[in-house]
């Protein structure tokens, strides 16, 4: 009896120990995720709604699960990530809820033409508050991410734009993020009306709803192929929100708007919110929202601000010229274009101090497409390096031909987006006093300058004022110089004369 005693003691332990296995969670093990597809009515709609939703398989009793909101395209359907991507793989071991609404082709907008296209309300008050019910998730905008691409791309920002309490991490592969009057019809004329200047269009374009993320604290980031249709958009809205202070990630990958593409990518956006959402759900700060850390970013930001507004007022014209840009520095800033150039279409693009952009810090590469790409100008004067080579007399770095190499990237790329452009790169002229140690490195820079003006094609030009304001010694005339720097009355005129004899060369100026 005794022996029976223990052998079913060892039993029940047995079956004991089998049934704590079977309810625990093997860490060693990669997380899964099941997939499912719900179904539910939409008040927004007035209608039923499907998506589909990934959860932790299995979830752990009492934890409550982030959730991305992903969004596709036009054409598209919830079930289109799952069909064309790697969705599965890209998730695992995430401790994510990942949802994928159907957003039919009404771009997650509230059509105020069309009755019950109510897509942002679809989102917003009735696919949130749904997985929220359904599921353990964390309720709070800290829990919360949204992305997509293409339309959803555009859906994305505009959610976060306009409701920036509900998410804390926003990203677009590809995204259709300026609804501007060349992008095709795509649904867009039915949903907003065919007068792209009305007030519709406008109060449901990302691009001009992103002030609104200069205060949203919300983690942003931005992707699209180089040769990409949309590649253009992307560039505007990393510019303006670089103009602003506001952080985020800018990545221009190769590739096209294609499958392949987005389904390359989604593993670096799942992993950007993933690691957003983990910290914000910490309450701890993240990467995200407005830095401007001093006078001098201030007064950058308030130029570029002011670019916009004269660029918007230049095409707002009936039938605008294709205008004469100057682009640069405190060499084009100082420049009175009303003065030196009467009667012509000049427009100035200088902000002192400014650099040609490595890195994606401030500087001419990161502020082309929404003030001087957007105009179409006819042709392009450019002044820019002496703020570089300054930094390169002083510490060694950067490197003269980083600096050209970045400047060929802002040449070629005018031309890329306005083919029949001329750009003009001009000279930088010598400096002389107190910024005396630039000097050499100017007329090493120069000679840079002109070779690649050589090798760019018949549009691209070399202007050569720096030689007319040289002394013997290789730095800046005192009689053109109004400091160490900066050229005087007299300078300046030399710079216009130069200008304009390049510009009448092409037939760009009345010969007279």
């Amino acid at each position: 009896m005794r022996y029976r005693n223990i052998i079913f003691l060892l039993f029940a332990a047995t079956v004991c120990l089998g049934t704590a296995c079977a309810n625990t969670i093997d860490e060693s093990k990669p997380l899964s995720h099941k997939k499912e597809i719900i179904e539910f009515y939409s008040k927004s709609l007035d209608a039923t709604t499907t998506c589909t939703v990934y959860t932790p398989d299995p979830i752990k009793p009492g934890k409550q699960y982030p959730v991305f909101y992903i969004l596709h395209g036009y054409g598209g359907s919830h079930n289109s990530w799952t069909q064309c991507t790697s969705m599965s793989l890209a998730l695992m071991d995430r401790e994510v809820i990942a949802v994928m609404p159907n957003g039919a082709n009404g771009w997650f907008l509230d059509s105020p033409i069309v009755p019950k296209s109510n897509y942002e309300s679809l989102i917003v008050k009735d696919v949130i508050p749904e997985i929220d019910r359904r599921y353990p998730t964390y309720p709070k905008r800290e829990g919360r991410a949204i992305f997509g691409l293409s339309m959803g791309g555009h859906g994305a920002f505009i959610l976060a734009e306009k409701h920036p309490e509900l998410f804390a991490s926003v990203s677009s592969l590809s995204g259709v993020l300026n609804l501007s009057s060349e992008l095709p019809r795509y649904n867009l004329d039915e949903l907003l009306g065919k007068d792209r200047k009305a007030k519709p269009w406008h109060e449901n374009n990302a691009l001009e709803l992103s002030d609104a993320l200069t205060t949203a604290n919300i983690a942003l980031m931005i992707d699209c192929g180089e040769d990409d249709m949309y590649c253009r958009d992307a560039y505007e809205m990393h510019e303006k929100l670089a103009a602003r202070g506001v952080q985020h990630k800018f990545r221009i990958h190769p590739g096209n708007h294609i499958w392949s593409y987005w389904d390359e990518h989604l593993g670096e956006h799942i992993a950007f919110h993933d690691s957003n959402l983990k910290i914000a759900m910490q309450g701890k700060p993240f990467d995200a929202g407005q830095i401007i850390k001093g006078n001098f970013e201030k007064k950058y930001m308030e130029r570029v601000i002011r670019f916009e507004k004269e660029t918007a007022e230049w095409l707002a014209q009936e039938n605008p010229p294709r205008p004469i840009v100057l682009l640069g520095s405190s060499t084009i800033q100082g420049f009175n274009e009303k003065k030196l150039m009467p009667g012509l279409p000049v427009v100035n693009r200088g902000i002192s101090a400014d650099r040609i952009g490595l890195d994606g810090k401030r500087g001419l590469a990161n502020r082309i497409f929404n003030t001087v790409i957007a105009l179409k100008p006819k042709a392009v004067i450019i002044n820019n390096g002496t703020n570089d080579l300054s930094a390169s007399a002083k510490f060694g770095e950067p490197n003269m031909y980083e600096v050209a190499s970045k400047y060929r990237e802002v040449v070629t790329t005018i031309l890329k987006r306005v083919p029949d452009c001329h750009v003009y790169i001009d000279s930088c002229h010598p400096t002389r006093g107190k910024s005396v140690r630039s000097a050499y490195f100017i007329n090493r820079y120069n000679k840079i300058l002109s070779k690649m003006a050589d090798e760019l094609g018949d549009n691209v030009h070399y202007i050569d004022h720096a030689t007319a304001v040289t002394a013997p010694d290789g730095t800046l005339n005192p009689e053109f110089a109004a400091d160490g720097l900066h050229l005087n009355q007299k300078g300046n005129a030399i710079l216009r004369d130069k200008i304009i004899e390049a510009l009448k060369q092409q037939g760009l100026v009345p010969d007279k």
